[in-house]
């Protein structure tokens, strides 16, 4: 499975993919659109941009993106800010590998504090529990009175 994650402006879409064929060529077509189509920014505050008529160029046709899920996206190339294309199953192992980084960093914090003099003097100095948790019984057997 594949997933191809579209930003458009401050949003985003995602597309479903399940061979990477399909997913390599929706992705290939979000990179066809041509660069520098956008309006010049003006050169003073009070100067208007120029459009692309003024450029003499025409802005690039909207174009559709269909998944194989039933999503279809019509993009029009001026809202696409960029594209990421993932393998899904890599991805899950990459979420795996962090999780299990995770975990061994935390092993590693909880053994160095077990070993820091600081933390160990801090530890005791706080005194027995009030209740004991494990419910052993006390002295020669009994439960206290």
């Amino acid at each position: 499975m594949f997933s191809l994650t579209i930003f458009l402006g401050s949003g985003m879409w995602q597309l479903l993919y399940k061979t990477e064929e399909k997913a390599r060529e929706a992705f290939v077509s979000c990179n066809r659109i041509p660069i520098g189509i956008a309006p010049t920014v003006p050169s003073s505050p009070t100067a208007l941009p120029m459009t692309l008529a003024e450029h003499g160029r025409t802005a690039p046709a909207p174009f559709f993106l269909v998944d194989d899920f039933g999503s279809e996206l019509l993009i029009t190339p001026h809202s696409l800010h960029g594209a990421v294309l993932e393998s899904m199953a890599e991805t899950a192992l990459g979420a795996c590998e962090r999780a299990l980084h995770q975990q061994r960093t935390t092993f590693k914090a909880q053994q160095m504090a077990m070993a820091d003099p600081a933390l160990a003097k801090a530890r005791y100095a706080q005194g027995p529990a009030v209740i004991d948790p494990t419910m052993r019984p006390m002295g020669n057997g009994r439960f206290p009175s």
